[in-house]
């Protein structure tokens, strides 16, 4: 047997975080037991394996279909280790998949990736409020690993959504007020916001031109975020 297809098939089903309290998290344990979630992160690992930076056709299709649907399976795809039958224990790469295949996707149509983007996006955080003290070691990797994961995806965003104004107010146009909002919440999120204001003007500059409702929901999400944290990123 090919013994990247070996290491495949002695992945098993994921390891468990301890000690989670936050109630966003039921949802997210429902889905551990899931043969779908399963089967999606082992095809993510054998991609990984592969480490190609063009995928073919059936393999971007793979990939893309493989990755979460919403931010409660992005918390559960990249916020723990995968224990493999040899004894190691690894994460999932979320710079290989949103640095690296994302930008470099030919086949998928833009409309459907805008939408699987946005949908992980909304109600996208960084779970600044878990406490660490409270926590053992793994959980406290788990969380950091997730952290880590979030800025990635969001930097992704970024990246893809400032390259992708007409379709993204395509796609955006189906969307209600708070969704549009959460999406620029997660968009714009940091410690220091202000950070982000050139940014955020050039991409108001170029949203303008081809939704207003859009744009000023941007604006009114960027605004908050100003709001909410002064020059200590409190």
């Amino acid at each position: 047997m090919n013994r990247k297809l070996f290491i495949l098939f002695i992945l098993i089903v994921i390891y468990s975080c301890k000690n989670t309290k936050n109630n966003n998290y039921n949802s997210i344990a429902k889905l551990e037991s899931s043969d779908s979630v399963i089967k999606r992160v082992s095809t993510l690992f054998q991609i990984e394996i592969e480490q190609n930076y063009v995928l073919s056709k059936i393999d971007e299709e793979r990939f893309i279909l493989a990755l979460p649907n919403n931010f409660d399976e992005f918390v559960l795809f990249y916020g723990r280790r995968y224990q493999l039958k040899d004894g190691r224990r690894l994460f999932l790469s979320p710079d290989y998949h949103y640095f690296t295949l994302l930008p470099n996707l030919f086949y998928i149509d833009k409309k459907y990736l805008t939408e699987k983007l946005i949908q992980i996006s909304l109600n996208g955080n960084f779970d600044e409020n878990r406490q660490i003290s409270s926590m053992d070691s793994d959980s406290v990797s788990f969380l950091s690993n997730l952290i880590d994961a979030t800025a990635v995806f969001q930097k992704s965003i970024q990246l893809y959504f400032a390259s992708n104004v007409t379709t993204t107010c395509q796609v955006m146009k189906n969307l209600n007020n708070n969704e549009v909002l959460s999406f620029w919440n997660f968009y714009f999120y940091s410690p220091h916001p202000e950070n982000y204001r050139e940014d955020f003007e050039e991409l108001q500059n170029r949203f303008i031109k081809y939704d207003k409702r859009i744009t000023q929901l941007m604006k009114q999400s960027y605004e908050k975020l100003l709001s909410e944290h002064d020059g200590h990123g409190h």
